[in-house]
């Protein structure tokens, strides 16, 4: 379980240390609010989803590595689970933790060069952070599972969170306020 001090002592060194570096290159960078805000809640989104999958471990310690590489088999697992609520949470949460990236990346803001197709983009960092995973787990200092099911869900994530923005983006672009008619209050 992640602790508000947890938080403090990650996220808010890295959004200042963001805030810092950028007040440093305003000259060379005219401000924009709107766009500064969403990378200064990028950086704080990003420390909290390494916070999540990378520095805090697992519930569940063990000296042997817990991994799945066939697709659906946790998730199929989850049906026969007794806990609903801790199987909706495995689930939502694999599925809502990289929707911002989705979201971010509409904006422009992404983690990869916007070269990189969104398809690729959500399907590629979920295995990055699952191969971050493994590499920390066989380092010895990592307690978190590898499951080809966790990828399948971030990317699905990813996938719903670009896809939602770019639709709700559009509408209200789109959206054009009546003008009125001559002589109408």
């Amino acid at each position: 379980m992640i602790k508000s001090t947890d938080m403090i002592t990650l996220v808010i060194p890295c959004v200042l240390i963001y805030v810092v570096i950028r007040m440093f290159l305003f000259w060379k960078y005219p401000i924009s609010y709107t766009r500064d805000l969403l990378k200064v809640t990028f950086v704080a989104y990003l420390s909290t989803l390494i916070l999540i999958v990378w520095v805090k471990g697992s519930s569940i310690h063990t000296t042997r590595l817990l991994y799945n590489f066939v697709p659906f088999r946790t998730i199929a697992n989850y049906a026969d689970f007794s806990s609903t609520r801790i199987a909706m949470n495995n689930l939502l949460g694999n599925f809502l933790l990289t929707a911002p990236l989705g979201f971010y990346s509409v904006f422009g803001i992404r983690l990869l060069p916007r070269s990189v197709n969104i398809v690729i983009y959500a399907i590629l960092l979920p295995i990055i952070i699952e191969g971050v995973q493994l590499l920390l787990f066989t380092a010895g200092i990592g307690m978190r599972s590898v499951d080809i099911d966790d990828v399948i869900l971030n990317a699905l994530g990813c996938m719903l969170g670009y896809s939602l923005t770019k639709i709700i983006r559009g509408m209200l672009t789109s959206a054009v306020p009546l003008q009125k008619e001559k002589g109408e209050l």
